[in-house]
C-alpha cells in the first residue's frame, strides 16, 4: 500500500510539474494519472477491508459503540468507489488513452510508449521527445535507437532500463495490432485496454523512480 501510493503521488506530480511547464500537451498524462490513481487507490480500499475483516465491513459509529475503533473503512469505500465513474469513467479513460495512443503511433510522433521522455522533459533533462524526426521514432520502436544507460540514477537505473525495454515492446506490439486487425481495432477492447494498462504501469514506474532520485 505505501509503494503504491508513493507511485500514486509520483504520477499526480509528473503530470502536474508537465503542465505548469507550459506548451505541452499533456491529455495522455492527465487521463493516465486520472485511469491509474482511481484505480490504484480503490485496490488499497479494498485491501484495507480485507485486512480489517469484518470490522473494516462495520461503520465506525456501530464500532465506536462497541469500544472498537472508530476506522471508517466502509465509508472510504463507499466515497471512494466514485472515482471510477464520475470525471471519465475507467472505460472511458481507457478508450481515450488507446486512441490517442494509436492516432500518434502512426503519426510523427509515438507519444507516451517512450516514458522517458515524459519525465525527461519535467525535470529539465536532456532527450525531449518533441524534438524527433519521425526516422528517430522508427528506430525506438522498431530498432535499436539510443539505449540510455540511466547510469545518473545509481540503484534505479535497472528499473528505467527495464521500463525503457518493455516500452520498446509495447510499442512494437501496438505497431502489430495496427498491422494485424487495421480498421477493426479500434473494436478490439481486450487488446487495447491491455496495452493502456501496461503503458499506465510503465508511466507510473518512471514518474516513481524520478520522484525517488528527486
Amino acid at each position: 500500500m505505501a509503494a503504491t501510493t508513493f507511485a500514486m503521488e509520483a504520477v499526480a506530480e509528473l503530470s502536474t510539474l508537465l503542465y505548469q511547464r507550459g506548451g505541452y500537451d499533456i491529455r495522455l498524462e492527465a487521463a493516465i494519472a486520472k485511469l491509474y490513481n482511481s484505480e490504484a487507490g480503490w485496490r488499497i480500499v479494498d485491501d484495507t477491508l480485507q485486512i480489517r475483516g469484518g470490522r473494516g465491513y462495520e461503520m465506525a459509529e456501530s464500532l465506536a459503540r462497541r469500544g472498537e475503533r472508530p476506522i471508517p473503512i466502509e465509508r472510504a469505500m463507499r466515497d471512494f468507489r466514485i472515482n471510477l465513474i464520475f470525471e471519465g469513467s475507467s472505460e472511458i479513460m481507457r478508450l481515450f488513452i488507446a486512441r490517442e495512443a494509436v492516432t500518434t503511433t502512426c503519426g510523427r510522433h509515438s507519444r507516451w510508449w517512450i516514458p522517458r521522455h515524459r519525465w525527461a522533459t519535467a525535470s529539465g533533462r536532456s532527450g525531449g521527445w518533441r524534438g524527433s524526426t519521425p526516422r528517430g521514432t522508427q528506430a525506438r520502436l522498431v530498432g535499436r535507437g539510443q539505449l540510455p544507460s540511466y547510469g545518473e540514477f545509481g540503484r534505479l537505473a535497472p528499473h528505467l532500463r527495464y521500463a525503457e525495454r518493455t516500452t520498446r515492446r509495447l510499442g512494437r506490439a501496438i505497431l502489430h495490432a495496427m498491422v494485424r486487425f487495421g480498421p477493426k481495432l479500434e473494436r478490439r477492447q481486450m487488446v487495447l485496454f491491455r496495452a493502456v494498462d501496461i503503458g499506465a504501469e510503465l508511466f507510473a514506474m518512471s514518474a516513481a523512480c524520478v520522484r525517488a532520485q528527486i
